[in-house]
Formats: C-alpha cells, sequence, structure tokens
C-alpha cells in the first residue's frame, strides 16, 4: 500500500512537472514572436507610443570581483552597456572593458580561448542572427508562478528586461534546467551522485537534468510548429520553424554558459575547462590525450601570441571549432 501512495505521489508530481513545462514552453514562444532590430533595454515613449532600445544595466561583477575582500560593501557595481548590433558585441561586452594585461597568466590564457570559444559559437549560429527578441532577464523558478495542477499563473520580476540575441531568448531553456553548465554554483556531487545541499531545493543529477531538458525542448518545438501553422503569413516572426538549422532550445546551455563565462569572472574558471573537456571528449582521444584529465583547476596559460586583430592564437587542432557546433547537437 505505501508503495502504491509513492508511486501516486511521483506520477502527480510527475504530470504536475510536465504540465507546468508546457505551458511555460507555449508561453516563450509567444514572448519570442516580438524581434528588435538591437540588443538593449526597451523604452516606451508613452507620447508617441512608440518603443525604442538602447542602453541597458547590468552587474559589473569584473568591478564586484576587485573589492577588497576585507571590506563590507552594500551598493551593488553597474556599468552601461550597449545597444549592440551583433551577437558578438553582446558577448563580449565585458571582456572587451578589462585590461587583461593585469590578470595572472593563467586567467589571461582562459580569457582567450574564452574569446574563441565566442567567435566559434557566433560564427556556428550566424544564421540565427538577423533579430533579436525579449528575454526575462532571471527565468528561473522563483519568478514563475504555477497553480495546483502546475498551469502557468504567471511570470513576475520583470525589471530589468531587454532584448537579447535568439541563442539566449525566450526559447531557452530555464535556468533551473541549467545548473550543470555553471559548475561553480552546481550544488551537485557527481562522484557521489547526490545533492549537495539537501536542506534547500536539492539539484537533480545530470543525467535527471537531460530528461527534462529534452521534455521541455520537445515542448518548445510543439509549440513552434503551432504558430507555424495556425499564423503562418501573420505571425510577428518573419522565420518559419522549417527552416532553423539547429534548436535553440537544445544549444542554448552552452550559449548561456559562453554569456555567463564573459559576464562573472568567478564562473569562468570553472566554465572554460568544462567547455573544453566537453569538445576533447567529441573529438578523437588519440589527438588530444585523457580529456576526463581536464578540471576546473586546468592551467591554460600555455598560449603563444599572436597579431590577428590584436588578439591571441591558441595552439588547437583544427577540428576544435567545428565541434563546437557540434556541442549544440548534443547537449
Amino acid at each position: 500500500l505505501a508503495d502504491s501512495k509513492d508511486m501516486i505521489r511521483e506520477q502527480a508530481l510527475e504530470d504536475f512537472r510536465r504540465r507546468a513545462l508546457k505551458d511555460l514552453a507555449i508561453t516563450m514562444v509567444q514572448l519570442s514572436s516580438f524581434t528588435f532590430s538591437r540588443v538593449g533595454a526597451v523604452h516606451y515613449d508613452a507620447s508617441t507610443r512608440q518603443m525604442d532600445v538602447g542602453p541597458y544595466k547590468k552587474v559589473d561583477f569584473y568591478a564586484e570581483n576587485k573589492r577588497p575582500s576585507s571590506v563590507d560593501h552594500d551598493e551593488t557595481i553597474f556599468v552601461e552597456q550597449g545597444p549592440f548590433l551583433d551577437p558578438k558585441q553582446y558577448f563580449l561586452a565585458s571582456l572587451d572593458n578589462e585590461n587583461i594585461t593585469e590578470l595572472p597568466h593563467m586567467v589571461q590564457g582562459e580569457r582567450k580561448i574564452l574569446r574563441l570559444f565566442i567567435d566559434w559559437f557566433v560564427q556556428a549560429t550566424s544564421d540565427d542572427n538577423s533579430d533579436f527578441v525579449l528575454a526575462h532577464p532571471d527565468f528561473n523558478l522563483q519568478n514563475v508562478l504555477v497553480g495546483k495542477d502546475g498551469s502557468l499563473k504567471g511570470l513576475v520580476d520583470w525589471d530589468g528586461v531587454a532584448t537579447v540575441p535568439r541563442c539566449i531568448g525566450p526559447e531557452t531553456l530555464p535556468l533551473w534546467l541549467t545548473p550543470d553548465w555553471d559548475p561553480h554554483w552546481y550544488n551537485y556531487d557527481t562522484e557521489a551522485q547526490c545533492a549537495i545541499d539537501e536542506d534547500d531545493y536539492p539539484e537533480m543529477s545530470p543525467e535527471e537534468l537531460d530528461i527534462y531538458r529534452e521534455k521541455y525542448a520537445s515542448h518548445i518545438d510543439a509549440a513552434l510548429r503551432k504558430r507555424e501553422l495556425d499564423q503562418p503569413s501573420s505571425c510577428l516572426s518573419k522565420e518559419p520553424v522549417a527552416t532553423s538549422r539547429f534548436s535553440r532550445t537544445r544549444v542554448s546551455p552552452l550559449a548561456r554558459s559562453l554569456y555567463i563565462a564573459a559576464n562573472e569572472p568567478i564562473s569562468a574558471a570553472r566554465i572554460v575547462p568544462m567547455i573544453l573537456k566537453k569538445i576533447m571528449a567529441l573529438t578523437s582521444e588519440a589527438d588530444y590525450g585523457d580529456p576526463t584529465s581536464m578540471d576546473g583547476d586546468s592551467d591554460l596559460s600555455d598560449i603563444e601570441e599572436g597579431s590577428e586583430d590584436g588578439l591571441t592564437d591558441i595552439t588547437v587542432p583544427s577540428e576544435l571549432p567545428e565541434t563546437v557546433k557540434g556541442l549544440k547537437a548534443r547537449n
């Protein structure tokens, strides 16, 4: 009897999650229909009843990181950025304002590799960069309101809403389904196979996250197909589903982690080696050695100076840029 009750509770929870994810996916696809020509904060002029996209404010984690840890700070440091006309400018805005020569050699190497990853990713998704979309500024659990049956009731905390590249827009996975792509904050012990902090909302395992990521991506796919069938000519979005080269939802963990790494130094130290490890695992181990030996403390400072565009070149096999594209199909 106890087992039967547990099964009923588990099924009820699964039904709740399925309904919540489905309703959320439908709502996000509706939001993705509204397109803009630039990245930035949306401003509404009541007198003209027109919307415009201008600069936006964000937390300056680089400046925050330089504050002495021994001193208490009550005020958050913000920086104004944008507007931008292409995704690469958006991804690199914070990195471009950093004086890399002041950093330790290992961190310099990390930043240079990150720039290459962003460049490769933008190139690999170049046909998806023609316009920009509105996105929730904190697409996480605490801002999603649902009923007892999991039906979506509302999304809150829209302060700071802005337009962003499609690769991290409304069709992306919710943040609570991608914690493993930001290892610094992922409270799960993969070796012990258990959440580190059980008192708070326990983290899912990577395997569980994969299951729900695919379920959510399938709901997004279905909502996009329905939108195309229901509104073939009047839909605000100019892009038919059938022409999309890849699933933005499935590639979004990579896109989001690159953006986080470019803006939050504390996360970059773990994200860059993680992505490099994933790339190496997808390519020949005979060429790159054992990819399992790389972790968040790897030395990324072995970089040769180059002159192209004032940046630096990294000695890596030519297959790696193509493998960055492959990550979007497998993760």
